[in-house]
């Protein structure tokens, strides 16, 4: 799967072509320099930038259904793009990111399995 800046592209490894998904739910907004973590079937998108402003949004994509839920956090990151995750089991470790005049250099833990999930912080 291919998130762009303005469509969810798919593809099955079997054939190699590309094709626009039909998703629905709560569609994010498009957005440029997120990062993207796999746990399970669902994939999870983080921050990012419209081109104006560094974004704190989080959603969840089913990838077996194309459906987006936006995930409510209760104590979101501060906004910014150009940071990496990983999934380790349930949890997705976020590291660093930017804006235009910040640089961060903090690591987050996102437990996935806890509702509503929630961010911890590495000292």
């Amino acid at each position: 799967m291919l998130l762009s800046f303005y469509r969810l592209l798919t593809t099955k490894i079997e054939t190699l072509v590309w094709t626009k998904g039909e998703q629905s739910g709560e569609v994010p907004s498009p957005c440029r320099a997120h990062t993207a973590a796999v746990v399970g079937t669902d994939m999870y998108i983080f921050g990012g930038g419209n081109g104006v402003m560094p974004l704190n949004q989080t959603y969840r994509l089913d990838t077996t259904s194309l459906v987006w839920t936006e995930v409510k956090l209760t104590d979101p990151m501060e906004p910014r793009g150009y940071l990496t995750s990983t999934a380790v089991g349930n949890y997705i470790v976020f590291y660093g990111g930017t804006t235009d005049t910040e640089v961060y250099t903090d690591a987050r833990v996102l437990n996935t399995s806890k509702l509503p999930p929630f961010f911890c912080e590495f000292l």
